[in-house]
């Protein structure tokens, strides 16, 4: 997948939950995706010379089978799926809201005590 940007991760997502290991550059959602030998292999710059360096790891990574393996099942594993980072979410909206609230409280002045 050596796209300038990233149309679609969703065949990425199809592709590795079946096994698949993917050899991408680097960019937009595949770059949140893909981790470099832990579920696929990854290159930077737009060179044919970057794009054959991850395709020649990706083949010495293939021949040792148990590495394969652990890389493929990793993909295969990864969850992919909204609940996660629907929490993720969850969690740094109350993070902001608490923060702001904290905010607000410390630029009101402080009410005087009248006897």
């Amino acid at each position: 997948m050596p796209w300038e940007f990233e149309p679609c991760v969703i065949v990425l997502l199809f592709a590795m939950r079946y096994g698949t290991v993917p050899v991408l550059r680097h960019t937009g959602g595949l770059a949140d995706t893909v981790f470099e030998g832990h579920n696929g292999f990854v290159f930077h710059d737009k060179t044919s010379e970057d794009f054959a360096a991850a395709i020649l790891r990706c083949v010495n990574a293939y021949q040792n089978q148990s590495l394969w393996q652990d890389i493929q099942l990793s993909g295969m594993s990864t969850d992919f799926g909204w609940e996660r980072s629907a929490h993720k979410y969850e969690k740094l909206y109350k993070l902001a809201i608490a923060d702001r609230k904290h905010t607000i409280s410390k630029s009101q002045p402080e009410k005087s005590k009248v006897s």
